[in-house]
C-alpha cells in the first residue's frame, strides 16, 4: 500500500444580509462568499498549494451550477435567499485525485468555518514537495522541486556516461538549459550536458527529485535542498567540483540527448559531499 499522509482543509464562508434588496418568498437575500485554505502544523492558515483548481457544486437552481475556480484561496461569491448543503471538489495537483466535502451553507452566522481533514497520497514527488510547506512527510517520500531557466556552463565536454548508473531509486534529476556551450544541470542527483545542441529550447525546465537519507555526517536531504536554493552561478561550480572529482565508484550519467546530468548522492565519496555541503552553506546562508 501507498504511503499517505492527512492534511487539514479548512472552508471558510462569510455572508450578510444585502437590505437594499427586495426579500424573495419572504426570506431575506444575502450575499455569500466561501474560501479553502490548508492549516499547517501549527494550526495556521496557509494557501491551499496542494490544488490545482476547486469545483463548488451549488444548488441546481443556480445558474451553472458547477463553479470551477483555478486559483488560491478558491473564493466564490453569490447571492440567494435560501441556505442549502453543497459539496465541494478538491482536485489535488499532479493528477493526484478528487477529494469531495460537504459544506453546509447557512446564515446563522456572519462568518464560520469548517474543517475536513482529508488523505493524500505520498506517489507524486511535486504534490510531495508542497505538501512539506504545511507539514512534514515521511521521508521516504520522494518530492521533486520544479524550477526554470537554470543553466550552468562547462568549458570541456565531460563524458560520464560509462559511470554505471543504474537510475535506482536515489537519483536525483535535473533537466537544465542547453546553452551554446557545454551545459550543466543540478540536483540531489543532477545532470549534464557534454555536448551542444541548439536544438533544445532554453526554457526547457529542471527537475529536482529528493530523498533523505545520510552519508556520514553529510544530511544528504539537507544538501540537496540546500542545492536547489543556489543561484545560476553557484550552480556551475556545484557541477564542475563534481565532474572534476568524478571517480568510476559514482553513479553518473551523462545524458545529451535528454539534456541531463544525472548523479546519485549516495555514490559519492563523504569527502567531495562535504565540499559541496560547505559550499552550498555558505552560499545559502543569506536566504534562509
Amino acid at each position: 500500500m501507498a504511503e499517505s499522509t492527512k492534511r487539514t482543509v479548512r472552508v471558510k464562508t462569510k455572508q450578510s444580509k444585502i437590505e437594499e434588496e427586495p426579500p424573495v418568498e419572504g426570506f431575506p437575500v444575502h450575499r455569500w462568499s466561501i474560501e479553502v485554505v490548508l492549516l499547517d502544523a501549527e494550526g495556521n492558515e496557509m494557501p491551499a498549494n496542494i490544488f490545482d483548481r476547486v469545483v463548488y457544486h451549488l444548488h441546481p437552481t443556480f445558474v451553472n451550477p458547477n463553479r470551477t475556480i483555478k486559483k488560491a484561496p478558491f473564493r466564490i461569491e453569490e447571492k440567494g435567499w435560501g441556505g442549502f448543503e453543497m459539496s465541494i471538489s478538491l482536485f489535488l495537483t499532479e493528477k493526484a485525485g478528487e477529494r469531495k466535502v460537504k459544506h453546509d451553507l447557512h446564515f446563522g452566522l456572519p462568518e464560520y468555518d469548517i474543517e475536513h481533514t482529508i488523505n493524500i497520497p505520498l506517489t507524486k514527488p511535486k504534490l510531495n514537495l508542497l505538501l512539506q510547506e504545511s507539514g512534514p512527510i515521511p521521508a521516504s517520500a520522494p518530492t521533486v522541486l520544479d524550477t526554470a531557466n537554470a543553466q550552468a556552463v562547462m568549458d570541456n565536454d565531460v563524458d560520464l556516461t560509462n559511470a554505471g548508473f543504474d537510475g535506482a531509486n536515489n537519483d536525483n534529476v535535473i533537466q537544465n538549459n542547453i546553452a551554446t556551450t557545454t551545459p550543466a544541470k543540478r540536483g540531489r542527483g543532477a545532470s549534464l550536458n557534454s555536448n551542444v545542441d541548439d536544438n533544445v529550447p532554453k526554457n526547457k525546465r529542471q527537475r529536482v527529485t529528493l530523498q533523505v537519507a545520510m552519508k556520514g555526517s553529510i544530511d544528504l536531504e539537507k544538501l540537496a535542498l540546500g542545492l536547489t536554493k543556489l543561484n545560476e552561478e553557484q550552480v556551475i561550480a556545484i557541477v564542475q567540483m563534481i565532474t572534476d572529482n568524478a571517480t568510476p565508484e559514482m553513479n553518473v550519467k551523462n545524458n545529451a540527448e535528454d539534456g541531463e546530468f544525472i548523479f546519485d548522492l549516495f555514490s559519492m565519496p563523504e569527502s567531495l559531499l562535504k565540499s559541496m555541503d560547505e559550499y552550498v552553506q555558505q552560499h545559502t546562508l543569506s536566504i534562509e
